[in-house]
């Protein structure tokens, strides 16, 4: 499977569970099961940076972050999330570090 592919799944399944966020609880269920923070008032948001990580330790899909970063803008474009470019705090004009995903 590419890797299109793949995150497009991941990024779908992980839209749905956040979804059904209802309470402490679930929220708590969800980040053990995925292994990765979800944030923000409706817990729809999330970091390329530890999606990179749930990738590789809940799915066991090796994607390296340039490329994983290279992926997202397509990705989500697609799939109608949108997205905030993060760049490093101490040296902006440096290439991109992370990116903020909201699921929905």
């Amino acid at each position: 499977m590419n890797n299109v592919k793949v995150v497009t799944d991941i990024l779908q399944e992980l839209r749905i569970a956040s979804r059904i966020i209802k309470s402490e609880e679930d929220l708590k269920t969800t980040m053990r099961k995925y292994d990765m923070l979800f944030v923000g008032e409706k817990f729809n948001t999330i970091y390329a940076r530890e999606l990179r990580h749930c990738l590789d330790k809940v799915f066991e899909k090796q994607i390296a972050m340039p490329d994983l970063l290279e992926l997202i803008p397509d990705v989500c474009s697609v799939l109608g999330m949108k997205i905030e470019a993060m760049t490093f705090v101490d040296d902006p004009e440096r290439k991109l570090a992370d990116y903020q995903i909201t699921l929905f």
